[in-house]
C-alpha cells in the first residue's frame, strides 16, 4: 500500500536531504501531517522564505537576507585578510567563536589548487580556518594556512 500523493510527494523531498532516508522521511511528513494546522502554515512560511527572503551575497556568496551580508558590510573587519571555508556551515562555526575579524568567504565544497596556491603552506591547529594574506599576481596568495 502506498501513501496518498501529497504525502509521498513530501516524503520523497524529505529523502532528497543530507542523511535522511525512508524512514526518517515518513517520520518528518507524519509528523507534519499531525500537527496543528497554525504551525504548518508557518513550517510552509519558513519554506517560502528562503526563496523569497534569502539572497547571496555578491561579494562572497554567503546567505544572508542583506547584500552585501553582514560580515561584508561590518566595517570593523580586516578587509585585507580573506578567512576562506568550505562552506555556509563553516562560516557559521567560527562567527560563533567571535574570534575571527576578517571577511569569511565560502567556496561551497573546494577549491582548485591550480599548482601554486598552496606552496608554502603549513598546517595550523585549532580552528583557525585556511587563510589567503596578501593576494600575489594573478589573484594567487603569497601564504595560504590550512
Amino acid at each position: 500500500m502506498q501513501y496518498p500523493k501529497p504525502i509521498q510527494t513530501l516524503i520523497d523531498f524529505f529523502r532528497t536531504l543530507p542523511g535522511v532516508g525512508t524512514k526518517t522521511a515518513e517520520r518528518f511528513v507524519l509528523h507534519l501531517v499531525g500537527i496543528p494546522d497554525k504551525q504548518r502554515i508557518e513550517f510552509a512560511k519558513a519554506i517560502h522564505e528562503i526563496q523569497n527572503v534569502l539572497h547571496r551575497c555578491r561579494l562572497c556568496s554567503r546567505i544572508d537576507t542583506h547584500d552585501p551580508c553582514a560580515i561584508c558590510a561590518d566595517g570593523r573587519r580586516d578587509q585585507s585578510i580573506i578567512c576562506v571555508v568550505s562552506d555556509q556551515q563553516d562560516v557559521m562555526a567560527i562567527e560563533k567563536t567571535n574570534e575571527c575579524r576578517d571577511r569569511d568567504c565560502p567556496v561551497h565544497g573546494y577549491l582548485k589548487t591550480h599548482g601554486r596556491f598552496f606552496e608554502g603552506s603549513r598546517r595550523r591547529s585549532g580552528s583557525e580556518a585556511a587563510r589567503e594574506r596578501n593576494p600575489g599576481p594573478r589573484g594567487m596568495a603569497d601564504q595560504a594556512v590550512v
